[in-house]
Parts: structure tokens; sequence; C-alpha cells
């Protein structure tokens, strides 16, 4: 039984790079997808390029078609060679890339030539700063942050806008939060310790059970805290009970008669 398998070429522009071996068996070099850089810190220079160059210009128009381009550089592409300033439309550059491959059925192109200074553009670059430019506010705006950071006491500030925050927060990581304070652990009563120490003296040697009794009658005896006498509530003595005094009436002396 025979297989035929066949074998799937790749269109021109495409290129594989496999990972480089290691120089050493103890590298750890990284490899695989562990290598990719899916990162910003590539783009920052052709993004800054970018930037500069419609602030810069009131009016630039399209190196393919001579047309105009929008001032924000929206779906505008800028060549990413040092010294060329060449801004294309990104349905004219797209054109010109497809049809110098020559590849009529392909939808988006892989590279081609810069119409300005003719040096091989990578597609997939291209567009990458645009849709960071467009879509990356925030991520330009973090590309672009000054950052401070404390070394031997001195404040220096570094432009790197791909620095890591986690410096600054290695920095405060080490001090206490102020709301934080440092929790006060109960003293320990001295009837506590001479519980643990007697109850450790079955353990020690002679020598040991010595300096155990010496240390145990240093330890001065927490003073037990004043009973508090019960107050007993005093009985009010009975009122006094006045004498019945009977007053002398006119009937006192009269004759009773039978």
């Amino acid at each position: 039984m025979t297989i035929l398998i066949r074998a799937q070429t790749l269109r021109p522009g495409i290129t594989v790079i496999l990972d480089a071996p290691p120089n050493d068996e103890t590298s750890k070099a990284l490899s695989g997808i562990r290598a990719l850089d899916v990162g910003y810190s590539a783009l920052k220079p052709q993004i800054e390029k970018t930037k500069n160059l419609f602030e810069t210009f009131d009016w630039l128009h399209c190196a393919i078609c001579h047309g105009g381009l929008p001032s924000g550089g929206a779906g505008a592409l800028v060549c990413s060679t040092e010294g060329c300033n060449a801004a294309s439309h990104i349905e004219c550059l797209s054109t010109a890339f497809l049809l110098a491959e020559g590849e009529a059925d392909a939808i988006l192109p892989t590279s081609g030539s810069c119409p300005g200074c003719n040096i091989e553009l990578q597609w997939a670059e291209l567009v990458k700063e645009l849709s960071l430019r467009m879509r990356g506010a925030k991520e330009v705006e973090d590309l672009f942050r000054e950052r401070r950071k404390r070394k031997k006491g001195v404040e220096v500030t570094e432009s790197d806008g791909e620095a890591e925050s986690s410096t600054d927060e290695a920095d405060e990581g080490g001090r206490l939060p102020e709301e934080d304070g440092w929790h006060e652990l109960p003293e320990s009563s001295a009837d506590e310790v001479r519980i643990v120490h007697l109850s450790l003296i079955e353990l020690l040697p002679s020598t040991d059970l010595i300096l155990l009794q010496a240390e145990q009658a240093i330890i001065p005896k927490k003073p037990s805290p004043p009973k508090k006498r019960s107050k007993s509530k005093r009985v009010a003595p009975p009122p006094p009970v006045a004498e019945l005094i009977i007053e002398e009436s006119d009937w006192e002396g009269a004759e009773i008669i039978a």
C-alpha cells in the first residue's frame, strides 16, 4: 500500500525560521512560543516617526495615487525605513504589493517594495503599526510614559515606555502600608511561664533543673487583683411606734347603775 503525501508549498514572501540551537547545555535561551515578541517595544520607533510626520506636515499625499491623506493618519501606512517618509493609502499599497507578487488569488500581500525608497517592507509590520496607532491609544500612551525609579536615593527619569511598573511596586512592596501597624503580642503572665517551666522539669537533667529553679525564683509573682468587698445593703430601722395615750373624759368617775 502506497500513501502519497502532497507537499504544500508556501506563498512567496513567507519565511520560516527555526529556533537556533543553544550554545551550551546550561543555556536557557527561549524557544518556541516563548521567544515570540508579543509586546509593542519594537514598534515604538515607528510609532514615534509616524506621529511626528502627521503632526509636522499639514498636507501629506499618497506616494502611489498622489491623493490627499487624512490629517490624523487614519488608513495611512508609512515606510518604516529610517530617512524615508513615504506614506500611502492602505488600499493603494496593498494593490501595488499584490501586483508585484503576481498572486491573483491572494487577498492580502506579504511583502513589497516601498514606492519611495524601493526597500522591501513586510506587510504585517506596517499593518501592526497602523492598528496600534489607531486603536491602541492607551497602549501608545503607556509606551511613551516617563517612569521614575529610585536608585541610591536619587530619582532617575527614564523615557523607556516598556519599563515594567514592577520596579516601583517592588520598592513599595518592602514597606508596610501606613494603615497597617505592628501588632502587639499580649504579655504572657508569670503564671503561664511557671506552668511551662514545671511541665519541662521531668525532661531536664539535674544541672538544668537547678538553673530552672533559680530562674523561677527570680520571676516576680504577679500580684493578684484586690478583691472587691461586697457591699451589704443596710436595712433601715423600723419607725418608732407611738404610745397610745387615752385622754380623760367627763364620764370618768360616773357611777355604774346595775
